[in-house]
């Protein structure tokens, strides 16, 4: 009799054993779920910026930086900080209108950080008349994590395939 207690024991103890998930699996997918998330929120970026430059939406562009944001455009010094950032590229968004489509080709994530790079496509026309330019290109960005879980141009470095 004490065999067939410890065997309708051991049954009635299968349910449990068999379908609970284990925890270390449940972690790997919280874990893939929120770089799913990131992955997603750091291309979103991406698509806002080639939105805020088409609209000509300084104000929109500066949101998409992190406060100590640095600038790194081609033949030009680093524009360090959001003001520098902001009077460089006010410049370019009070004289011109332009078209900016963007495509990612990698995001790399490492905790509160995240590289990306891609090509784009941009032409902008003077505001007071003149010819448009079109560039082809490519950025790499940099973007950091911000307390209330956004993410935010830390660096950028973008220059053209070709002299313009």
């Amino acid at each position: 009799m004490k065999s067939l207690s410890a065997v309708l024991a051991s049954l009635a103890l299968v349910p449990i054993v068999c379908c609970a998930p284990p925890a270390q699996e449940e972690a790997s997918t919280d874990q893939a779920s929120t770089a799913e998330a990131d992955m997603e929120a750091v291309s979103g970026v991406i698509s806002q910026v080639d939105a805020t430059l088409t609209a000509g939406d300084l104000d929109g562009w500066m949101a998409l930086w992190d406060d100590d944001g640095v600038e790194l455009p081609p033949t030009q010094p680093a524009l360090v900080g959001k003001e520098a950032i902001r009077e460089r590229d006010g410049e370019f968004f009070a004289n011109n209108t332009s078209q900016v489509r963007s495509t990612v080709e990698d995001v790399q994530l490492a905790g509160d950080w995240a590289y990306v790079r891609d090509s784009y496509t941009e032409s902008w026309t003077p505001k007071e008349g003149g010819d448009t330019t079109s560039v082809v290109g490519k950025s790499v960005y940099l973007m950091r994590r911000q307390a209330d879980g956004s993410w935010k141009i830390y660096s950028l470095i973008w220059n053209m395939d070709a002299a313009w």
